[in-house]
Protein backbone atom coordinates (compact mmCIF):
# COMPACT_ATOMS: atom_id res chain seq x y z
CA UNK A 1 0.00 0.00 0.00
CA UNK A 2 1.07 3.64 -0.95
CA UNK A 3 0.16 6.89 -0.06
CA UNK A 4 1.40 9.39 -2.48
CA UNK A 5 0.91 13.44 -2.22
CA UNK A 6 3.39 16.01 -3.13
CA UNK A 7 4.14 16.41 0.07
CA UNK A 8 4.84 13.61 2.98
CA UNK A 9 3.43 15.31 5.59
CA UNK A 10 -0.41 14.02 5.29
CA UNK A 11 0.73 10.95 4.08
CA UNK A 12 2.98 10.09 7.03
CA UNK A 13 -0.25 10.74 9.27
CA UNK A 14 -2.03 8.29 7.64
CA UNK A 15 0.17 5.90 7.64
CA UNK A 16 0.09 6.13 11.32
CA UNK A 17 -3.96 5.73 11.77
CA UNK A 18 -3.58 2.59 8.72
CA UNK A 19 -1.04 0.89 11.20
CA UNK A 20 -3.28 1.70 14.05
CA UNK A 21 -6.03 0.37 12.61
CA UNK A 22 -4.04 -3.17 12.22
CA UNK A 23 -3.06 -3.17 15.55
CA UNK A 24 -6.50 -2.77 16.92
CA UNK A 25 -7.73 -5.46 14.26
CA UNK A 26 -4.25 -8.12 15.25
CA UNK A 27 -5.47 -9.04 18.68
CA UNK A 28 -3.27 -11.66 18.84
CA UNK A 29 -0.07 -10.39 16.93
CA UNK A 30 2.71 -10.02 18.33
CA UNK A 31 4.79 -6.76 18.55
CA UNK A 32 7.48 -7.97 16.13
CA UNK A 33 4.93 -8.82 13.54
CA UNK A 34 5.25 -5.28 12.67
CA UNK A 35 8.31 -3.08 11.94
CA UNK A 36 8.25 0.64 11.31
CA UNK A 37 10.84 3.22 9.96
CA UNK A 38 9.74 6.45 10.14
CA UNK A 39 10.52 8.77 7.74
CA UNK A 40 12.06 11.16 10.52
CA UNK A 41 15.92 10.97 11.18
CA UNK A 42 15.82 12.29 14.35
CA UNK A 43 16.84 9.17 16.28
CA UNK A 44 18.84 6.01 15.42
CA UNK A 45 17.21 3.88 18.02
CA UNK A 46 15.45 0.79 18.02
CA UNK A 47 13.09 -0.40 20.48
CA UNK A 48 10.46 -2.20 21.25
CA UNK A 49 6.49 -1.26 22.01
CA UNK A 50 3.53 -3.02 22.62
CA UNK A 51 2.47 -3.45 19.48
CA UNK A 52 5.46 -2.53 17.18
CA UNK A 53 8.99 -2.44 16.64
CA UNK A 54 10.31 0.88 15.54
CA UNK A 55 13.73 2.38 14.48
CA UNK A 56 14.19 6.10 13.45
CA UNK A 57 17.63 6.21 11.45
CA UNK A 58 20.54 8.24 11.68
CA UNK A 59 23.30 8.05 9.01
CA UNK A 60 26.40 7.23 10.04
CA UNK A 61 29.48 4.85 8.92
CA UNK A 62 27.76 2.04 7.42
CA UNK A 63 24.30 2.80 8.93
CA UNK A 64 22.06 4.03 6.87
CA UNK A 65 18.02 4.09 5.74
CA UNK A 66 18.66 1.35 3.34
CA UNK A 67 20.62 -0.86 5.78
CA UNK A 68 17.79 -0.28 8.42
CA UNK A 69 15.47 -1.62 5.95
CA UNK A 70 17.58 -4.79 4.98
CA UNK A 71 17.48 -5.51 8.88
CA UNK A 72 13.84 -5.13 9.35
CA UNK A 73 13.92 -7.66 6.57
CA UNK A 74 15.77 -10.35 8.57
CA UNK A 75 13.04 -9.74 11.18
CA UNK A 76 9.78 -12.41 11.47
CA UNK A 77 8.14 -9.63 10.48
CA UNK A 78 4.71 -9.38 8.71
CA UNK A 79 4.30 -5.68 8.31
CA UNK A 80 6.74 -3.07 6.98
CA UNK A 81 5.99 0.51 7.39
CA UNK A 82 8.32 2.72 5.57
CA UNK A 83 8.65 6.30 6.34
CA UNK A 84 9.44 7.25 2.66
CA UNK A 85 11.10 6.00 -0.50
CA UNK A 86 13.30 8.27 -0.72
CA UNK A 87 15.89 6.77 -3.72
CA UNK A 88 16.41 3.21 -6.05
CA UNK A 89 18.03 1.48 -3.81
CA UNK A 90 15.16 1.88 -1.11
CA UNK A 91 12.24 1.56 -3.48
CA UNK A 92 14.26 -1.21 -4.70
CA UNK A 93 14.64 -3.12 -1.30
CA UNK A 94 10.60 -2.33 -0.79
CA UNK A 95 8.83 -3.37 -3.86
CA UNK A 96 11.16 -6.51 -3.57
CA UNK A 97 9.98 -7.05 0.15
CA UNK A 98 6.22 -6.50 -1.51
CA UNK A 99 6.28 -8.81 -3.59
CA UNK A 100 8.00 -11.64 -1.25
CA UNK A 101 5.23 -11.54 0.56
CA UNK A 102 5.26 -8.62 3.43
CA UNK A 103 2.75 -6.57 4.00
CA UNK A 104 4.23 -2.80 3.15
CA UNK A 105 3.04 0.25 3.57
CA UNK A 106 4.87 3.57 2.49
CA UNK A 107 4.68 6.87 1.26
CA UNK A 108 6.45 8.16 -2.07
CA UNK A 109 6.15 11.60 -3.66
CA UNK A 110 3.98 12.31 -7.13
CA UNK A 111 1.01 13.97 -8.59
CA UNK A 112 -1.05 11.96 -9.06
CA UNK A 113 -1.63 7.52 -9.67
CA UNK A 114 -0.29 7.82 -12.92
CA UNK A 115 2.49 10.04 -11.34
CA UNK A 116 3.91 7.25 -8.94
CA UNK A 117 3.97 4.55 -11.74
CA UNK A 118 5.47 7.01 -14.27
CA UNK A 119 8.31 8.28 -11.52
CA UNK A 120 8.69 4.57 -10.32
CA UNK A 121 9.66 3.68 -14.00
CA UNK A 122 12.08 6.48 -14.71
CA UNK A 123 14.13 5.69 -11.70
CA UNK A 124 14.94 2.71 -13.62
CA UNK A 125 12.24 -0.10 -11.60
CA UNK A 126 11.65 -3.08 -13.68
CA UNK A 127 8.10 -2.58 -14.80
CA UNK A 128 7.69 -6.26 -13.84
CA UNK A 129 8.51 -5.49 -10.05
CA UNK A 130 6.39 -2.03 -10.14
CA UNK A 131 3.42 -3.83 -11.74
CA UNK A 132 3.62 -6.34 -9.51
CA UNK A 133 4.30 -5.51 -6.23
CA UNK A 134 2.29 -2.49 -5.55
CA UNK A 135 -1.29 -3.73 -4.23
CA UNK A 136 -3.03 -0.35 -3.95
CA UNK A 137 -1.82 3.22 -4.12
CA UNK A 138 -3.90 6.73 -2.95
CA UNK A 139 -3.09 9.96 -4.01
CA UNK A 140 -4.09 12.83 -1.92
CA UNK A 141 -4.46 16.93 -1.70
CA UNK A 142 -5.57 19.18 0.54
CA UNK A 143 -7.84 21.73 -0.52
CA UNK A 144 -9.61 24.90 0.78
CA UNK A 145 -12.91 24.67 1.52
CA UNK A 146 -14.94 27.04 -0.60
CA UNK A 147 -16.61 28.77 3.15
CA UNK A 148 -13.20 29.15 3.90
CA UNK A 149 -13.23 27.21 7.01
CA UNK A 150 -10.20 24.64 6.42
CA UNK A 151 -9.01 22.43 4.55
CA UNK A 152 -10.73 19.00 2.77
CA UNK A 153 -8.89 16.06 1.21
CA UNK A 154 -9.61 15.10 -2.43
CA UNK A 155 -8.28 11.78 -2.87
CA UNK A 156 -8.04 8.88 -5.19
CA UNK A 157 -7.34 5.08 -4.61
CA UNK A 158 -6.51 2.87 -7.14
CA UNK A 159 -6.23 -1.68 -6.55
CA UNK A 160 -4.57 -2.70 -9.81
CA UNK A 161 -6.12 -5.02 -11.63
CA UNK A 162 -5.19 -7.56 -14.65
CA UNK A 163 -5.50 -4.79 -17.16
CA UNK A 164 -3.68 -1.74 -15.20
CA UNK A 165 -1.07 -4.70 -14.57
CA UNK A 166 -0.34 -5.39 -17.70
CA UNK A 167 -0.70 -1.31 -19.03
CA UNK A 168 2.45 -0.53 -16.51
CA UNK A 169 4.61 -3.63 -18.19
CA UNK A 170 4.17 -2.20 -21.36
CA UNK A 171 6.06 0.74 -19.70
CA UNK A 172 3.95 3.50 -21.05
CA UNK A 173 4.39 7.10 -21.00
CA UNK A 174 2.48 9.72 -18.17
CA UNK A 175 0.04 10.84 -20.79
CA UNK A 176 -1.35 7.12 -21.61
CA UNK A 177 -1.39 6.39 -17.99
CA UNK A 178 -3.08 9.42 -17.13
CA UNK A 179 -5.80 8.54 -20.08
CA UNK A 180 -6.04 5.21 -18.77
CA UNK A 181 -6.92 6.03 -15.25
CA UNK A 182 -10.71 7.59 -16.36
CA UNK A 183 -11.41 4.15 -16.88
CA UNK A 184 -10.77 3.83 -13.28
CA UNK A 185 -12.97 7.22 -12.04
CA UNK A 186 -12.00 6.50 -7.93
CA UNK A 187 -8.26 6.40 -8.95
CA UNK A 188 -8.73 9.79 -11.33
CA UNK A 189 -7.84 12.90 -8.87
CA UNK A 190 -9.15 15.45 -10.83
CA UNK A 191 -12.19 13.65 -11.23
CA UNK A 192 -12.47 13.69 -7.44
CA UNK A 193 -11.68 17.35 -6.97
CA UNK A 194 -14.67 17.94 -9.75
CA UNK A 195 -16.75 16.11 -7.61
CA UNK A 196 -16.16 18.16 -4.59
CA UNK A 197 -16.95 21.54 -6.81
CA UNK A 198 -20.13 20.23 -8.03
CA UNK A 199 -20.94 19.43 -4.31
CA UNK A 200 -19.93 23.29 -3.62
CA UNK A 201 -17.46 22.00 -1.09
CA UNK A 202 -14.34 23.46 -3.37
CA UNK A 203 -14.10 26.08 -5.82
CA UNK A 204 -13.90 26.02 -9.74
CA UNK A 205 -11.06 27.64 -9.81
CA UNK A 206 -9.70 25.38 -7.01
CA UNK A 207 -10.50 22.16 -9.00
CA UNK A 208 -9.49 23.91 -12.00
CA UNK A 209 -5.74 24.59 -10.35
CA UNK A 210 -5.79 20.99 -8.92
CA UNK A 211 -6.57 19.47 -12.85
CA UNK A 212 -4.36 21.86 -14.17
CA UNK A 213 -1.51 21.08 -12.26
CA UNK A 214 -1.62 17.24 -13.92
CA UNK A 215 -1.69 18.17 -16.88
Amino acid sequence: MMFSEPKAYASIQDQERLVGAFIAEAVDARASDLFWIPASDRYDVCYRSEDRLQTAVTTHGDWNYNTALRAALRQDVKTLVIGEMRDREIIETTLDAALSGHRVITTYHAGDIPGVYTRLLHQGMEPFLVASAITGVVSQRLLPLQDGSGLTPVAAVLEPDASWRSLVMEKPSLTRLREEIRKYPIADLADSAKHLASEGLVSETEFESLRDSLC
